[in-house]
Formats: structure tokens, sequence, C-alpha cells
């Protein structure tokens, strides 16, 4: 887990992750052509001044570590 900004990321486990349709130009993935990108971190508004809806998205970040 990671906080950034008012934003909590949390590694999804393997068989939540989704590969990215067209693939990914990130530094990582430039430098594993090999490797599927993935949809592999879930991202949670966490901001506390906002209304009670909870804001929470998918997002390619492979480089938080579990």
């Amino acid at each position: 887990m990671e906080m950034r900004k008012g934003t909590l990321f949390v590694r999804l486990p393997g068989n939540l992750q989704r590969p990215i349709n067209g693939g990914c130009q990130c530094s990582h993935c430039k430098a594993r052509p090999g490797s599927t990108p993935m949809w592999d971190t879930l991202a949670i508004d966490t901001a506390t001044d906002r209304p009670v809806t909870v804001r929470a998205w998918t997002v390619h970040y492979p480089e938080l570590v579990s």
C-alpha cells in the first residue's frame, strides 16, 4: 500500500489484475517488452472534504510492491 496526495494505492492480487488493451508505453513496460501490461492496482480517493461517496478505480502501477 502507498498513500499519495489523498489517494491510497493497493496492489491487486494476480487473479484480479486485467490486461491493458492496446498495451502501455511507460518506462517499466518498455523495459519488459515480453510482459503483458496490467491494470494492477486499486486507487482509492481518501479525501475527507468530499461527500460520502467513495471513488475507486484501477490503475497501472507496476512499481508498487505489496
